[in-house]
């Protein structure tokens, strides 16, 4: 089976057993946002608090849009990622496909637009190899810029680990090397396509890079009731382009294909790494999906037994998650719950809970009611510490939008990032960071226009950078 193949029936195989009923429907024409019917919230595991829709901390009626558009860009792009600089954004993303593959990096700024850009052909990265995913790059100390990935080889069932070190200006050209490699799982009817990365950031106090990867290790026991052992994969590399340590950390055996979601906060001396765990699909039916907690300490060792923050109803699904430090200890957690309707589309909600000290410190509340029940993925969530709280954003199904949210959940009324010319609700994958010092979010995106799947969208279609000020 080839690389290509085995990546397909992957895809394949995890979207039949996720269980979540995304209903395609494209709505025509021009429709007002705040005018669609959006159901009720219906979560197990927490009954005691249910949120309240009246209180909920965004409101669901959007306004014009208030967000700069420049064009950075034509042809269509792949998995676009953007990271704050002191002098703006470095944006990345994926072109093309097999040996032509290529990766762009971007430095961006909100008064040109793009400043500076550099193509890579991915086969400088993986040779032979296949690249599953975009790499992550963070920014580190005196300028330096890094960024991970892994290199699948099927024929020889390892996933290497590389690293880049390059400048925030894209001077030059990267330094390129390896830092490691894991065994994929080898038997006849496995499908590991390797650790995909979910978090990578300099973190001074431990004087290097982390990275957070999670590995769903298919069929590792075939024989056993639930043959796949998912983990999550913690490593630290430094500046020098060295491994520092890394932790595997286990999680629950699975009967089916899941592809846990992982967003990670530092508070204090500890690391937290908030999970969404797909539930199984077995023979008595269908499990929530959960939101975990994993608390490390700096020496990334497991400081206590996981927590389970929440929990989806059988037949709806956690579709995403962010979480930010807001002070004192404290973060804001919110997640996206989605339950399938009856008449078609799903009842979607964005809600949130505080933390202090890796406890709850709040019931769970709702923060907005505002998604679209037609829009067809997660909410792309993103959450960044602010004056005085939080800056939130997600996407709607037509447009994404911001607002601040206070230390104590608290919302002010949204703001427009961008906003779709055509909403088909096929809502763009959209890159999003937060520039503290200058208080203005950004954003890379590309309009689908009128295609109704990523697969259509055009060679010409538009990327742009958007941002507002906060």
């Amino acid at each position: 089976m080839s690389a290509t193949t085995t990546r397909s029936v992957v895809s394949e195989a995890r979207q039949r057993a996720r269980k979540r009923a995304r209903v395609v429907v494209f709505v025509l024409g021009l429709m007002v946002l705040a005018e669609l019917p959006l159901g009720w919230l219906a979560l197990s595991g927490l009954e005691r608090h249910k949120p309240d829709r009246a209180a909920s901390a965004v409101s669901a009626r959007i306004p014009p849009v208030v967000g700069s558009r420049l064009l950075i860009g034509h042809g269509a792009v792949q998995q676009p990622q953007l990271l704050a600089v002191t002098d703006g954004w470095v944006g990345w993303w994926l072109s093309g496909s097999g040996r032509r593959q290529t990766l762009t990096v971007a430095l961006l700024n909100s008064r040109h637009g793009l400043v500076r850009q550099r193509t890579i052909p991915v086969t400088e990265l993986v040779g032979r190899a296949a690249l599953d995913d975009a790499p992550l790059f963070a920014a580190g100390p005196n300028g330096q810029l890094v960024f991970l990935w892994r290199a699948v080889n099927a024929a020889r069932h390892t996933a290497a680990l590389g690293m880049g070190t390059w400048n925030v200006s894209l001077a030059g050209a990267p330094r390129l090397r390896w830092l490691s490699s894991v065994p994929l799982v080898d038997n006849a009817i496995a499908i590991d396509t390797g650790p995909h990365g979910q978090y990578l950031a300099y973190e001074p106090a431990a004087g290097g890079y982390l990275l957070v990867e999670e590995r769903l290790q298919p069929w590792f026991a075939p024989a056993q009731p639930k043959p796949n052992r998912p983990q999550l994969l913690v490593t630290l590399a430094s500046p020098g382009e060295t491994l520092l340590s890394s932790r595997t950390i286990p999680m629950p055996p699975a009967q089916s294909f899941i592809d846990p979601l992982v967003r990670v906060d530092r508070v204090g001396g500890e690391y937290h790494l908030f999970v969404v765990r797909p539930g199984d699909n077995t023979k008595a039916g269908p499990e929530p999906d959960e939101l975990l907690l994993y608390r490390l300490d700096s020496e990334l060792r497991v400081l206590a037994p996981t927590m389970i923050l929440a929990r989806s109803s059988a037949a709806g699904s956690i579709m995403d998650e962010a979480v930010c430090p807001i002070g004192h200890g404290r973060e804001l957690l919110v997640w996206e719950a989605a339950d399938p309707e009856s008449g078609g589309g799903q009842v979607k909600h964005v809600l949130g809970m505080l933390l202090a000290s890796g406890h709850p410190a709040s019931a769970p509340f709702l923060v907005t009611d505002s998604i679209s029940p037609y829009a067809q993925s997660a909410a792309q969530l993103f959450l960044a510490p602010a004056r005085n709280g939080a800056v939130l954003s997600f996407n709607t199904g037509a447009s994404v939008v911001f607002a601040a949210v206070s230390t104590t959940g608290q919302g002010t009324d949204p703001r427009v990032l961008f906003q779709l010319t055509h909403l088909l609700y096929l809502q763009p994958a959209a890159g999003i960071a937060y520039a503290a010092h200058g208080g203005a979010l950004g954003s890379i995106w590309q309009d689908p226009g009128t295609a109704v799947n990523p697969a259509n969208i055009g060679r010409s279609a538009p990327l742009y950078l958007s941002v507002a000020g906060t």
